[in-house]
């Protein structure tokens, strides 16, 4: 009975024992330890992209070549540009952006895409600075004696500043320069006065900012001073006495050849068309306008210049001056160009070159008669060129006593302006005849006068100088028109 019980006890303190090694084994990889990481992420495809981190600026008329690239596309790509093309430029299937650009192009960008050939297609796009510089010519001709600009004529269009310009071969006309434009350099001005006559020829070369250097061959064309009809005044002839003038003409180049454009000479005389001179004896009275036309023969487009003269042809000699009645010079209607003195002298002597002109017509003949001052050129160191009109020409009608007529409508007081102190004439030739334009000699004078009852009734058209500061060579136009 003791050795069973012995077995008993053994059995299960083994068991025990082997149950505790077993619980020992199975808690060293239970709940209580560390799980391992996850794997990584797969890594995201290439993406699809443009390589090319810039393009060349271009050349117009240069030849152009810029290859476009892309990675991590598939398949065959398909490459186009968006927005404004350069001109002349073409990109290809392959990404080639080649061609020879014709016209300067200023955008600034040229945007391209690519597309590739997956499913679905990936696209990729870059902007890139570009631009195409060339040259714009636009050169304007200038005359001996002229200063001038020549603004714009030479303009390196697109380019980058600061542009940098020489003269590379050929010559300027002689009094001209380069001058590029103060803060926009890529404009050349050719400025001065030029003193030669001639073609010239030259090449001009240019450098922008970007380091782009190209050529432009140019000429500007140098004619003589223009060519001008130097007198004005009113000639006078006189029935069956010889006459000769010669048209005074200056500039452009010889020889000249005169001819009358419009209207017709004298009965008696002509015109010589080598010489401009205009000779023979007239056999007719009156006022004859006519206008001479000169052609010079400066290449490759001649000088042209009209001028109207008046030639008053009278039955007998005229007195030197016409500055009293007895001494009036007879006139028809027409225009006449004539000049005035100052009221006084060099003394301070009243002794004006008053002018005087008989006008004759018949009972209730009606004629509007005008002055005005002609401008003339005066220069000076603050304003060349200006023109003033110094004389202030006033007219009166008088009768062959000196009394001035009452026959007359003045302009103003038959239609007084707006606000003026005076009430509306009646308009029936009951005003006095004398009017003055003022405004310093800017204005124009002029009257409506009708003749009184009776045949071959002679009046006096009375011109002077209203301001005084007239001088012999300062003129005016005289008109009378029959209504």
């Amino acid at each position: 009975m003791k050795i069973v019980r012995f077995a008993m006890i053994l059995f299960a303190s083994a068991a025990v024992a082997l149950t505790t090694s077993c619980s020992g084994t199975a808690n060293s990889g239970g709940s209580g330890g560390t799980s391992p990481p996850p794997p990584p992420p797969p890594p995201p495809p290439p993406q699809f992209t443009i390589t090319n981190a810039s393009i060349p600026l271009a050349l117009v008329g240069a030849p152009y070549s810029a290859q476009l690239t892309a990675v991590n596309g598939s398949g065959a790509l398909a490459w186009s540009t968006s927005g404004v093309a350069a001109p002349g430029l073409t990109l290809s299937s392959s990404g080639l952006l080649s061609g020879t650009p014709s016209t300067p192009f200023c955008s600034g960008s040229l945007t391209v895409n690519v597309t590739d050939s997956s499913t679905p297609p990936q696209s990729a796009s870059g902007t890139f600075p570009y631009d195409a510089a060339g040259f714009s010519v636009e050169l304007k001709g200038g005359q001996v004696g002229v200063y001038g600009y020549y603004n714009n004529s030479i303009e390196f269009q697109c380019a980058t500043d600061p542009v940098s310009w020489s003269l590379v071969s050929g010559s300027l006309p002689p009094g001209l320069q380069l001058l590029p434009f103060p803060g926009a350099t890529d404009q050349l001005d050719i400025v001065g006065t030029p003193t030669q006559v001639g073609t010239f020829a030259f090449t001009v070369q240019a450098q922008d900012g970007s380091n782009r250097t190209a050529q432009q061959s140019a000429s500007i064309n140098i004619i003589p001073l223009g060519l001008v009809i130097t007198d004005g005044l009113m000639q006078l002839g006189v029935v069956n006495q010889p006459f000769d003038h010669v048209v005074p003409t200056t500039g452009g180049t010889l020889p000249y050849s005169f001819t009358v454009s419009t209207g017709s000479l004298a009965p008696g005389l002509q015109l010589n068309a080598a010489t401009g001179e205009i000779s023979g004896t007239p056999t007719t009275a009156g006022l004859y306008q006519f206008n001479i036309k000169v052609t010079d023969t400066t290449g490759p487009s001649p000088f042209t210049f009209e001028k109207p003269y008046t030639l008053l042809v009278t039955p007998a000699a005229l007195p030197a001056r016409n500055d009293s009645i007895a001494t009036a010079t007879p006139i028809f209607p027409g225009t006449y160009i004539a000049s005035l003195s100052p009221y006084t002298d060099s003394a301070e002597n009243a002794a004006p070159d008053q002018d005087y002109y008989s006008l004759t017509g018949n009972s209730g003949d009606t004629f509007t008669i005008g002055a005005s001052a002609s401008y003339s050129p005066y220069t000076s160191a603050n304003d060349p060129g200006l023109l003033i009109a110094p004389t202030d020409p006033a007219i009166e009608i008088l009768d062959s006593t000196g009394t001035r007529m009452t026959t007359c409508n003045d302009p103003i007081a038959d239609s007084p302006p707006a606000g003026a102190p005076i009430t509306k004439g009646t308009g029936t030739f009951t005003d006095a005849c004398i009017d003055h334009g003022g405004n310093g000699g800017t204005g124009s004078s002029f009257v409506t006068l009708q003749l009184p009852p009776g045949s071959n009734q002679q009046v006096y058209i009375h011109v002077f100088d209203f301001s005084g500061n007239a001088r012999p060579d300062f003129i005016y136009s005289l008109t009378v028109t029959k209504n």
